[in-house]
Parts: structure tokens; sequence; C-alpha cells
């Protein structure tokens, strides 16, 4: 991520690079693929 080529591409995609600790980044997987699978779910993929 010291890259700022990778850093470009992050950031070109809306997703630019943030530090987040453990406890942070365990929030964010959580609460990211909860709303991934509710998507999921509205769409009809998963049952």
């Amino acid at each position: 991520m010291a890259d700022p080529a990778i850093q470009h591409i992050f950031e070109k995609a809306g997703s630019p690079p943030a530090y987040q600790d453990a406890v942070a980044f365990k929030a964010f997987v959580e609460a990211d693929s909860a709303r991934l699978i509710a998507a999921t779910r509205k769409i009809g993929k998963v049952e």
C-alpha cells in the first residue's frame, strides 16, 4: 500500500486506503458482509 500506483488504483475504484486497527477492521468486515448478504438475497442469489 506504500506504492503510489497501488494507492491510485484503490482511489480510482472509490476505495481509498485507510488504516484500521483490528477492532475497526472487524467491525468494517461484519457490516460490509451483512450489507452484501442482504443485497445478494434481495436479487435472489442466496437462500
